[in-house]
This record gives C-alpha cells, structure tokens and sequence, in this order.
C-alpha cells in the first residue's frame, strides 16, 4: 500500500498484521452432536480459504493434553 492509500484508510479498520483467524478444537467425535454440522464444517473451510485468499494469518488450535 502506498502512503496516500494509508493516509485514507480510517483508523477503526484492522490491517492484516493486527488480524488472524483462530479456530479452536472442532473435534470430530462431537460432530453427531452439532444441529447443521455441515455448515459449521463449511463455513470454518470457509474462513481459512479466504483467511489465505487475504494473507491474514491462521491459527488452527487443538487441546494438547486429553488428559483433562
């Protein structure tokens, strides 16, 4: 982005450097249990492909110990 095109933009928007896609713990073995699985399913497919179609980074998060 040039200077002008920054000097433009309002201060209330999030750039790609403040903004990230988390998506946390979809686990399989609890998708009988979710009403339109298939749709939560697409839509957080969703949300990484446009995550990568817009460079904001992703984080995809899962509970490490199954202890608990």
């Amino acid at each position: 982005m040039s200077s002008e095109t920054n000097s433009a933009r309002s201060p209330q928007l999030m750039s790609r450097s403040d903004a990230a896609v988390l998506l946390v713990d979809v686990q399989e073995k609890l998708l009988p249990a979710i009403v339109d699985k298939e749709t939560v399913l697409a839509r957080c497919d969703l949300a990484l492909k446009a995550a990568g179609v817009l460079g904001v980074p992703d984080r995809k998060s899962t509970r490490l110990n199954s202890s608990h």
